[in-house]
């Protein structure tokens, strides 16, 4: 494979790897040679029936969405993703705004499989994905453009970080809106000749048949994020048979936010199989970091690392443990009003990430978002771990600690919890003698806030604007 990837060489995949299985979807197995083949088709349909070449992309997780991605990269389309819930109006808006042309929903099979596969591939880089960031209290989300030429290369690069192979099946429950359900769980797996097996998106309600669809599909490989390890901990308990299937695994991935080291206890401990942190950014390409075994291994005491990074990547750590990350895959930019192009601000070429942690002998060490270090009575106090503390009590299922500011402290610590059972009776006091046992005076929280669910984006991170919007004022 070339230095540089380019379309050609994604071409050049589907030819080596022809024979093998790249997707499994609803029982069927479909090869390489037979998704490029519909890739080409979908191509000549895009082609024939939307000449301008900006859409907003609507739709659940399947098969032809895969296709739809690659058609649009083959054929120099740029693609905006949205979550299907997101209402009429507000695509409407994003349409509007963004200056996009078109609207697709449910891209199907049935829409492109009479027309013919003859359409000439165009290998010049462009413009291919905007993908857009969660937002904060204080901001609406950021447009985060990409060429294709560097969200290959990044998906190149990371599928030798993974180790992925032609042996590899991944099981794919990630939503394909969402940057790992096309980075991590798709892009590098085709760098590899991996098999992507498709299932349903992962929430609580459908991981109760979660291990009967890996065994069916022989999966050895999983790249999740940390609510759907801790809800997988929280559903099964410990069982033979299931440590028998986690031992054939290659990899046991967490992504998309920051994993708990209560939660990789949790799963060593029932499933006997240790999670590997991966650490990335949107607006950087994507997946960055990714612990190895013996990583993991070896940082069983902090348990802070994310692992070794791609080899093509810089990191700094200045200005009281900022994290600063130089990247060949960085973005095109953010994407604004009118389709206009806000470059991304650098210092001396590197982007700050808003997370904070450190960097030792080649491996980084997160110790959690800037805005997660909040000052309690003039000392820094971190959220991530009293968070971590949180989920060591057999009482807890999920939880957030919130940052209030407080007029005599400078900031007071609030606690939301989600109560493993519905009945809470002295369970507060309960919780609250149990932390006054492991925390510090000064990270004790001041009130703790039982809810019956955390707000939750559809990659699984918990939305603490949220949380503070619908129960701070109560």
């Amino acid at each position: 494979m070339a230095n540089n990837i380019t379309k050609k060489d994604l071409v050049f995949l589907f030819e080596k790897y022809k024979d093998n299985n790249c997707i499994f979807y609803k029982n069927k197995k479909i090869t390489y040679e037979e998704v490029f083949k519909q890739t080409k088709k979908a191509l000549t349909y895009l082609k024939s029936n939307y000449k301008k070449k900006k859409i907003i992309f609507i739709s659940d997780n399947s098969k032809d969405y895969l296709i739809f991605y690659l058609a649009c990269i083959l054929g120099n389309y740029i693609v905006l993703p949205v979550d299907p819930k997101i209402k009429r109006k507000d695509i409407l808006k994003l349409k509007r705004k963004f200056k996009f042309n078109h609207i697709i929903n449910n891209f199907s099979e049935k829409k492109f499989q009479n027309y013919n596969q003859n359409t000439k591939v165009d290998n010049k880089n462009s413009d291919f994905l905007v993908m857009m960031s969660s937002g904060t209290s204080a901001a609406e989300p950021k447009a985060i453009l990409h060429s294709a030429e560097k969200l290959l290369n990044s998906a190149c690069d990371f599928s030798k970080l993974t180790g992925y192979n032609n042996n590899t099946v991944l099981y794919h429950c990630l939503p394909m809106f969402y940057m790992a359900g096309i980075m991590n769980t798709f892009l590098s797996c085709l760098f590899a000749g991996s098999t992507i097996v498709v299932g349903k998106i992962a929430k609580f309600e459908t991981l109760i048949n979660f291990w009967h669809e890996t065994k069916k599909y022989k999966v050895n490989s999983l790249h999740l994020t940390p609510s759907i390890y801790m809800s997988l901990c929280s559903l099964y308990s410990i069982n033979q048979n299931l440590r028998d299937h986690l031992s054939n695994y290659q990899s046991i991935i967490s992504t998309s936010s920051f994993l708990y080291p209560e939660i990789k206890s949790k799963f060593l401990k029932l499933f006997r199989r240790r999670i590997q942190s991966c650490y990335g950014i949107t607006e950087l390409g994507g997946p960055l970091t990714l612990e190895s075994i013996e990583d993991v291994i070896q940082d069983e005491e902090s348990q802070l690392s994310v692992g070794g990074h791609l080899n093509k990547i810089k990191i700094k750590i200045k200005n009281k443990n900022k994290i600063y990350i130089k990247s060949p895959y960085l973005m095109r930019g953010y994407l604004k009003s009118f389709a206009r192009i806000e470059k991304p601000k650098l210092q001396n070429g590197y982007f700050e990430t808003g997370d904070c942690g450190y960097y030792d002998q080649n491996r980084l060490y997160y110790t959690g978002r800037s805005k997660e270090l909040i000052k309690v009575g003039g000392e820094l106090v971190s959220l991530n771990l009293i968070e971590n503390i949180v989920l060591k009590s057999n009482l807890i299922f999920e939880c957030a600690a919130l940052g209030i500011k407080d007029v005599l402290s400078g900031e007071k610590i609030i606690l939301f919890v989600v109560f493993k059972k519905k009945k809470i009776s002295n369970k507060i006091n309960r919780l609250f003698n149990y932390l006054k046992k492991n925390l510090k005076t000064i990270e004790l929280p001041k009130k703790i806030v039982p809810i019956p669910e955390m707000p939750k984006t559809k990659s699984g991170k918990i939305i603490k604007r949220e949380i503070s919007d619908m129960y701070l004022n109560l």
